[in-house]
């Protein structure tokens, strides 16, 4: 897909600096960071004790009790990978402890999000007597509620936006909910299972093997995390730095293949190798087929059953990467001129559930609006919105909850469903409602600092290598490079869309940015540029990269 053209209309720098100010001080000032703290790890104390959960003992008991019992566990996940590694993580743990667990993740187009009643009526035909949700469960008060009535213990394992009326679960484990104790507040579904399955082991394994679980479902834990864009602060910041650590020693089969497929050699995974690389892939078994196969490939045993599933994943990847492509353009198309509306809403009935979201963040960032993606079925509407920083769309959504058949999601992003006969009046309800957000603020990119060709240094590229991992909260940093002029462009490979600049800054300074793809008339007459700044590594040769993100004529 073309590299997003989105024009913001203002870009805002957060620490104006000269060129004499230290690059790095300069940054740690422009986000309020303490030196000391921020880059402090220690896996001792940075990871909270799971039993500060206020229900986690309760959970706990509950799980042992079935397991002496001999009684049958269900594990509920999701179809996302923060689900997925959520659930591949508890069921690594109980096939460690030798106790059976049946697992069921949802089919994104029969089953649709969450819990529904036929899982549950299916459970208690199979005896189950426990059910375990992973990143999902807080909005399904229904389902629960008819599993706990059929003699069900639900334990609900979530992050999700909390509902007015909260499922009469067994337990709940949840950092936000309603007077918990737990200190970190942001933990995704994965995050929230490894800390029950951490809680687990400590009371089933000795001291020793408890610990050694800990470490080893790190990886599982930081793949959801880093999918579900999990505040790349506090917690999840240290449980991410280690979790990329265990990645990389390449332990699981599974993931030793899908990063060999994916074109990942033997270096250290960052946030980046997750976010663009295993995460995609991973994430397209559950868009394209089922979403079993990734578990199956993160629990897969030996190399050939490891190839077998990555192969597969390989194929459902390419086909999402063509279908989100050709959505793309259908929804563009359907949209039209009318891209400074409140909300963008394209519906058709040759939409696919499975990339619907990705085509709605596309849009979000490419015209910096709210966007519903609606895929018409026989009798029913599935709904998949993306939105922009400052209009949260669980609070939009919750006045139109009329409407929904089932509805949940976080503050950017959210799913739906809605009766098709209810279409029309829903979609006119919801022009309405984000009516009322009007006037938007102009797209505005907001920018660390400034950068000079001075600072182009391979101490400065690892000093900003310490700020990792990356992520939603401790982002890349952005800088501008203002006042530039082109000297010269050099086409890079064959493809015509990744360049070489040559530039000059106010002060006559020579120096070269990379530009992935962009077209040369792109930097005609070109003023200022938004890059980061990177560490290249080449040939066992190492140097400093500026990468092209933005630029402003």
């Amino acid at each position: 897909m073309a590299r997003n053209n989105t024009v913001f209309q203002d870009w805002l720098v957060s620490k104006p600096r000269a060129p004499h100010d230290h690059l790095i001080e300069v940054l740690l000032a422009s986000r309020n960071i303490s030196d000391s703290e921020f880059f402090k790890f220690d896996y001792n104390t940075g990871l909270h004790d799971p039993f500060l959960f206020k229900d986690m003992e309760k959970a706990t008991i509950r799980v042992v009790q079935a397991i002496k019992n001999h009684e049958s566990i269900l594990i509920a996940g999701d179809y996302d990978l923060d689900g997925i590694s959520g659930t591949a993580l508890l069921l690594d743990f109980f096939r460690i402890i030798r106790a059976p667990a049946l697992f069921k993740l949802p089919h994104r187009i029969h089953d649709g999000y969450g819990l529904n009643t036929k899982t549950i009526i299916d459970a208690h035909k199979n005896k189950i007597k426990v059910i375990i949700t992973v990143d999902n469960g807080i909005s399904c008060y229904q389902e629960i509620a008819l599993a706990q009535s059929l003699g069900i213990d639900v334990i609900i394992t979530d992050h999700h936006t909390i509902p007015e009326k909260v499922p009469p679960a067994f337990a709940i484990l949840h950092p936000k909910i309603k007077a918990e104790s737990y200190p970190d507040k942001e933990l995704t579904g994965s995050g929230v299972a490894y800390k029950f399955a951490c809680a687990l082991a400590r009371k089933i394994l000795s001291a020793e093997e408890a610990e050694k679980f800990k470490k080893h479902a790190l990886d599982l834990a930081t793949l959801g995390t880093i999918a579900d864009m999990g505040r790349m602060l506090g917690e999840n910041r240290q449980l991410v730095h280690y979790g990329l650590q265990v990645i990389s020693l390449r332990r699981r089969p599974g993931l030793k293949k899908l990063l060999e497929i994916s074109g990942v050699k033997d270096i250290a995974c960052t946030t980046e190798t997750v976010g663009f690389r295993l995460g995609p892939r991973l994430n397209a078994s559950g868009r394209m087929a089922r979403a079993d196969l990734s578990i199956e490939l993160l629990l897969a045993e030996n190399e050939g059953e490891a190839e077998k599933y990555a192969l597969e994943i390989e194929g459902l990847n390419k086909s999402r990467q063509l279908v989100t492509e050709e959505i793309f353009i259908r929804a563009e198309k359907l949209i039209g001129t009318n891209t400074q509306a409140p909300v963008l809403v394209a519906q058709s009935q040759e939409f696919h559930s499975g990339v619907i979201g990705l085509v709605a963040g596309k849009l979000t960032e490419k015209y910096q609006r709210p966007v519903a993606m609606l895929e018409i079925r026989d009798d029913i509407v599935i709904g998949s919105m993306r939105s922009i920083p400052h209009i949260n769309l669980m609070e939009a959504l919750n006045d139109l909850k009329e409407f929904f058949i089932k509805f949940g999601g976080h503050a950017q992003a959210a799913g739906f469903s809605v009766a098709l006969e209810n279409r029309e009046s829903f979609t006119k309800a919801l022009h309405e409602r984000f009516n009322s957000y009007l006037p938007l603020p102009p797209p505005q990119l907001q920018l660390d600092t400034h950068l000079f060709p001075t600072d182009i240094t391979i101490e400065n590229c690892e000093a900003l290598e310490k700020f990792q991992p990356f992520g939603i909260g401790n982002s890349k940093p952005l800088f501008m490079m203002e006042n530039i002029r082109v000297i010269r462009t050099d086409q890079l490979g064959s493809t015509g869309k990744h360049w070489k600049i040559t530039c000059q800054d106010n002060s006559s300074s020579t120096f070269q940015v990379i530009a992935f793809d962009y077209v040369p008339s792109a930097f005609e007459n070109v003023k200022d540029l938004a890059v980061r700044l990177n560490l290249n590594i080449w040939n066992n040769r190492r140097s400093p990269q500026v990468i092209v993100e933005h630029v402003r004529k």
